[in-house]
């Protein structure tokens, strides 16, 4: 008679199927390919200073500043 679980354990391990384990892995890496590519995208697309971003934030600053 085996220990509790070690039958088992064994028996899951023999019918892993290492196609569909390698399959999702493929796809993993391509996820992550993918973020990291349009990650760089995105930084070196826009301007570090983008006007749509910093000029209502360097204006409010400017107004609290004037006001005091």
């Amino acid at each position: 008679m085996e220990a509790a679980g070690i039958g088992v354990a064994r028996g899951l391990r023999a019918r892993v199927d290492f196609a569909r384990v390698r399959a999702v892995h493929v796809v993993v890496a391509i996820e992550l390919t993918a973020i990291l590519a349009l990650g760089l995208l995105t930084v070196f697309a826009y301007p570090i200073w983008s006007q749509v971003d910093e000029e209502p934030d360097f204006a409010y600053v400017q107004t609290v500043a004037e006001q005091q």
